[in-house]
């Protein structure tokens, strides 16, 4: 009976090391939006004094789950990550339960920018890890020796999410949940009774001889061959984004950016662009010679650029003066600021169809990042 209770309660540690390990994957990814949550929580404990620290808090807090459910996984040092995972779980319920009573008006950001969960949800959530943590962890005896594999494994998928955030810190998440993603149409705001419809992509695909449409948080597995993209009117009915675009005498022209090819550049620390200046420049007029309008966004001001605000310039790109391609209002492609798109790639983008330009970026992110998962789990499970 005993051996039963074990493996029982090594499957509820398991389950606890799976959703630290998501979570702490989708947190890595997203290094600016994961510093943005940390930044909400400082406000609401009024600890002010702490935000120049919350991109780097977030990032090593993110990697502390990751490893934390690397750990659990693979089952070595038992004692040890439960304890820790226990003192996590116990304090994210005690700031759960803080967000119940005061009811602030943000996201728990337990799972990153994917899962949105309300401050009662969480709580829940919370409570449930906190009972299969009392189920896997009490009493502390009785773990089970890993075997000594499993150490090497542990070693391996700890470094795997070290390398994986260290590499997101420099490019755009491989799968951008924010409300400014790849396929978003903005409205013209300013434009009277003009605003511009949503579209959404859909994938054909083809099995057996059967044709299915599938979306983009819906696609296939690899047993599909894709057989073509095209575009529908999103049935969404909630208000289509705008981008605030505002100019130097105070006027908002949103309809800069929804008509015709427009390459953005999005400056949301303008203190910290360094020499991204230049590389703006440079883009911009390779974008020029194509025919492309180009547009400098900027929080704040600056000579020969629009002004939008900081949360909506973050969204649009997470790249500090990261581009972003929109055909008539649709983004269909991003650049990180380091990785500026040369005058081939730009000229590949807006020669090819917006929807196919579109589908192959965000399906290049996509397979990255369930090739990223696919990855972990495989050595967690099967090394």
């Amino acid at each position: 009976m005993n051996r039963y209770y074990n493996k029982f309660r090594r499957a509820c540690a398991w389950i606890i090391g799976a959703v630290f390990a998501i979570s702490g994957i989708l947190k890595l990814m997203d290094y600016v939006g994961t510093g943005l949550i940390v930044t909400e929580y400082f406000k609401f404990l009024h600890l002010t004094f702490l935000l120049p620290l919350a991109a780097p808090a977030g990032f090593a807090l993110a990697l502390l789950e990751a490893v934390t459910g690397v750990g659990l996984m693979s089952g070595v040092w038992r004692k040890f990550f439960g304890i820790v995972a226990s003192a996590l779980t116990l304090f994210f319920t005690l700031v759960s339960v803080a967000l119940v009573v005061f009811n602030p008006a943000m996201d728990c950001g337990c799972f990153g920018e994917a899962i949105h969960l309300t401050h009662m949800q969480t709580l829940v959530k919370n409570l449930v890890l906190i009972v299969l943590a009392l189920v896997a962890f009490l009493p502390f005896r009785d773990f089970g020796e890993p075997r000594q594999i499993k150490t090497v494994t542990f070693a391996i998928g700890a470094l795997s999410m070290l390398f994986f955030g260290i590499i997101c810190m420099r490019t755009l998440p491989y799968k951008d949940y924010t409300s400014l993603k790849t396929g978003t149409t903005i409205a013209a705001a300013g434009a009277g009774e003009f605003s511009m419809p949503k579209f959404d992509a859909e994938y054909i695909s083809e099995k057996d001889g059967v044709r299915k449409s599938f979306r983009m948080d819906n696609l296939p597995d690899s047993t599909w061959t894709f057989v073509n993209a095209v575009t529908v009117e999103s049935k969404d009915v909630g208000e289509a984004p705008i981008l605030s675009i505002v100019d130097s005498l105070g006027l908002t022209c949103d309809s800069l950016a929804a008509e015709g090819k427009v390459l953005v550049a999005s400056v949301y620390e303008p203190d910290r662009m360094k020499d991204g200046w230049e590389r703006i420049d440079g883009t911009f007029a390779a974008a020029d010679s194509l025919g492309v309008k180009t547009l400098l966004l900027v929080a704040g001001t600056r000579p020969g650029a629009y002004s939008s605000d900081y949360r909506t310039l973050v969204s649009l790109n997470r790249s500090n003066g990261g581009f972003t391609l929109l055909d008539n209002g649709t983004i269909i492609r991003k650049w990180a600021s380091n990785y500026a798109p040369s005058i081939e790639n730009l000229d590949r983008a807006v020669s090819n169809d917006p929807v196919e330009v579109m589908t192959s970026y965000e399906t290049k992110g996509e397979i990255k990042f369930q090739a990223f998962l696919l990855y972990v789990f495989a050595i967690l499970i099967l090394l």
